[in-house]
């Protein structure tokens, strides 16, 4: 039997299963068959997109080709792994600017990893938010790895530029501002002005500094009674007292915190 006429839940479903065992060079042939075989493989194949400094330029490419772009339009996962910010910052300008088709309009999860705007002037800073705003307006769940902001005001007006973001993930995150930030012995040492976006409705910070200053930073705000889920992972030795009474008073006002196991809990 020709494999056009095979069921069509038959040959979706073998795709599936070679997607979900990460078979991407057996999906490229898959999508060599026939269109229908190469509808649903390129789906597959593009629904879950890296982007590193191996192949940031090939993507450009890949945009600027009209025949080629559209399969980008099925992109739900998008990972940014490129360890120059000046590299980011030319990539993400150029797709806003020269593709007035969006390749990343549908992506809902982001995870940005190596990120340090503190390496550009502010103009351009300014220019990589606006630029992943216009291209990533669907982003619903944002992970931050590796990431450098100069304080947490930097770190949220960054992320503040995406209206339907619900989930932010902090993985050693650094704050520049707050080098003394292992010397936490009172809940006063650090004053914030902070204001958190109404959508946030979940926080995951994992390891380093960003566990103490996001703490810190809820404190200064009105959080309760908002639906917030907090979740702590690999909280460092230094830091736990502070956290531990951080957490109390989290709790009092009726926010859920949640501390992994894998932080020594």
């Amino acid at each position: 039997m020709p494999p056009s006429r095979l069921p069509i839940e038959l040959w979706e479903r073998v795709m599936d299963d070679l997607s979900a065992q990460g078979d991407s060079k057996a999906l490229g042939v898959c999508s060599l068959v026939c269109m229908r075989w190469s509808r649903r493989s390129e789906f597959l194949l593009y629904s879950d997109v890296r982007i590193s400094d191996s192949n940031w330029q090939r993507f450009l490419e890949l945009f600027a080709s009209t025949s080629s772009a559209g399969i980008l339009f099925c992109t739900k996962r998008l990972t940014l792994d490129i360890t120059s910010t000046r590299q980011l910052h030319t990539l993400v300008t150029t797709i806003a600017s020269k593709f007035p088709v969006k390749p990343f309009s549908f992506v809902e999860h982001v995870s940005l990893r190596n990120l340090d705007l503190t390496e550009l002037p502010l103009e351009e800073q300014r220019q990589v938010q606006g630029a992943l705003a216009q291209t990533m307006k669907n982003i619903s769940a944002l992970e931050l790895n590796n990431a450098t902001f100069h304080d947490i005001h930097h770190c949220v007006r960054f992320t503040s530029v995406f209206p339907r973001l619900a989930s932010l993930g902090l993985v050693d995150v650094r704050f520049l501002k707050y080098y003394f930030h292992h010397h936490f012995s009172s809940m006063g040492r650090l004053k914030f002005v902070f204001s958190m976006p109404a959508s946030w409705k979940a926080f995951k910070v994992d390891g380093g500094e960003a566990v103490p200053i996001l703490l810190c930073a809820l404190l200064a705000t009105d959080v309760a009674d908002t639906g917030l889920e907090l979740e702590l992972l690999n909280i460092e030795d230094g830091h736990r007292l502070y956290v531990e009474e951080c957490i109390a008073i989290l709790k009092s006002r009726g926010i859920e915190v949640l501390v992994s196991k894998d932080s020594g809990d």
